[in-house]
């Protein structure tokens, strides 16, 4: 709860806070991951005023960007947002019912959205995740995992869409002529080449949010694998060496697939900053040509 509701974010100070793993003396294991992203706030302006918050509960103070690039030059806002996963799930260690699917509490908090995992048969088999007998509940919440980085990818995508319509060419652009168009081709007051940097820069800070996802996701990981090694385990551990082995199996999967999502992400952004520095350079030279000409 702490890495959600904080105003710094989960992966911010000496120690990440996006996740969780422990266990109680008992039959029951604790899991928890906090999925963070940025996108366009079109409603900055009526931020910190309770009185118009729609939502339930409490609207948690999130970090936000603002800077002027919008297409006329007007400051555009990028606001956080975060999803939480939790789950408590019994498991046949310390329980004195013996289940094959020990009893599972799973919630999810975020903060403007409903979260849907994938959770149906079909869902389940197309992710190829297994659920071994007696960690059903372990096996979920990679489902979860699964889901949750879905939503966390759309978003990030949604939010470079944005981006890239703030420097798109309409059709209207170009016929209209006058300044609008001679700003396109020469940027004589230089505003158009500093928006260039300033949103290409923007994008390497996202991209630095992008990877801390995959980061933390990886981590939860190397912590599992180190706790329930599978075959040749040492120690008595709450589930079986076959169980251990078929979780780490699923654990792959969810780390394949954050890392599929988190490259396409990557490529894309590379490919904008490198598109925007090309036009502002183009743009110098243009100006450059003028001024000597």
């Amino acid at each position: 709860m702490h890495a959600f509701c904080r105003l710094k974010g989960p992966e911010e100070g000496s120690r990440c806070i996006s996740w969780s793993l422990g266990t109680s003396p008992d039959c029951w294991t604790y899991l928890h991951f906090v999925f963070y992203s940025f996108g366009h706030d079109d409603d900055s302006a009526s931020q910190g005023d309770s009185d118009l918050w729609t939502g339930s509960g409490v609207k948690c103070e999130r970090r936000s960007i603002s800077l002027p690039i919008g297409r006329n030059g007007e400051t555009v806002t990028f606001g956080e947002d975060r999803t939480w996963l939790g789950m408590r799930t019994g498991t046949s260690y310390g329980n004195w019912i013996e289940a094959k699917h020990p009893g599972t509490v799973a919630f999810s908090m975020c903060d403007e959205r409903h979260f849907v995992p994938r959770a149906s048969h079909s869902e389940w088999n197309e992710c190829g995740l297994k659920h071994p007998d007696g960690a059903s509940g372990i096996a979920l919440f990679q489902m979860l995992l699964m889901s949750g980085t879905d939503l966390w990818s759309s978003t990030w995508q949604n939010c470079l869409d944005y981006i890239d319509s703030l420097y798109e060419v309409t059709i209207g652009d170009l016929v209209s002529g006058g300044e609008r168009l001679e700003t396109l081709m020469a940027d004589p007051s230089g505003q158009l080449a500093e928006r260039y940097f300033k949103t290409a820069n923007l994008l390497k800070i996202f991209q630095k949010h992008v990877d801390a996802i995959p980061h933390s996701l990886r981590a939860m990981e190397k912590t599992w694998r180190r706790t329930y090694p599978g075959l040749h385990a040492d120690l008595l551990t709450r589930f079986s060496e076959t169980t251990q082995v078929e979780l780490l199996d699923n654990w792959r999967l969810v780390i394949a697939h954050a890392e599929n999502k988190h490259g396409k992400l990557s490529a894309r952004i590379e490919k904008m900053v490198a598109d925007l520095m090309r036009l502002r350079d183009s743009l110098f030279l243009s100006r450059l040509s003028r001024d000597t000409g």
